[in-house]
């Protein structure tokens, strides 16, 4: 697990976006939650644990809106 101020790497920080869309795709769009937990098993097998506090939830999406 990364401390908060280490940077995450450029797969990381895909990695943690891919497990984002996919929850957001479940929140907002009706995505099984059986497959968002599918790509989060999957990804979690590939890279490290790594958290983020759910206030951060918002910053990260609009970040995500300009990738």
């Amino acid at each position: 697990m990364k401390h908060d101020n280490e940077p995450l790497l450029h797969g990381e920080a895909i990695a943690l976006g891919m497990i984002m869309e996919s929850w957001l795709s479940t929140v907002k769009n009706s995505m099984p939650v059986a497959e968002h937990t599918a790509v989060v098993k999957y990804i979690s097998k590939h890279f490290s644990k790594n958290t983020f506090p759910f206030s951060a939830v918002s910053e990260i999406t609009d970040l995500m809106m300009h990738d």
